[in-house]
């Protein structure tokens, strides 16, 4: 399955701490056999590190986190393009969803594929022509 993934699923991933790590660390273990194919614009990339540099204060697992996620075969990482901007610019005007938000819900829908996120405003405002759906369903699925 092919999907993009928001940051906070990447956050919680490396996060043993939050709450939803549970939920959300199975995924990396489907993500590194390929079982799932992960497309995110570069952004969450830039999200996810300074995030839990934020959480946890440790640059030398900050650093891990950047180097392991760009690393990884089965995460490829989408330039953010004035052309994809300016989609997400209209995506943020229409739903009122915030900057990066937008950016990552108008990859999903330019893709055609499902966004993987917990973010409750995105599962409300923007569930549809976008499959949004939460990381349990990826990692219930056989």
């Amino acid at each position: 399955m092919r999907v993009v993934l928001d940051s906070n699923i990447l956050v919680s991933m490396f996060d043993p701490k939050d709450r939803h790590h549970p939920v959300c660390e199975p995924l990396l273990e489907k993500i590194v056999l390929r079982e799932i194919e992960v497309v995110c614009p570069v952004l969450v990339l830039a999200e996810t590190v300074c995030a839990i540099q934020r959480r946890t204060g440790d640059s030398e697992f900050s650093t891990f986190v950047l180097q392991n996620l760009t690393q990884l075969r089965a995460i490829s990482w989408n330039d953010c393009t004035v052309a994809s901007v300016r989609a997400a610019c209209r995506l943020g005007i229409e739903t009122g969803l915030k900057g990066a938000d937008s950016i990552v819900v108008e990859t999903a829908q330019s893709l055609k594929i499902p966004l993987v996120t917990q973010d409750l405003e995105i599962h409300s405002k923007c569930s549809d022509p976008v499959e949004v759906i939460e990381p349990s369903e990826l990692v219930d699925q056989r």
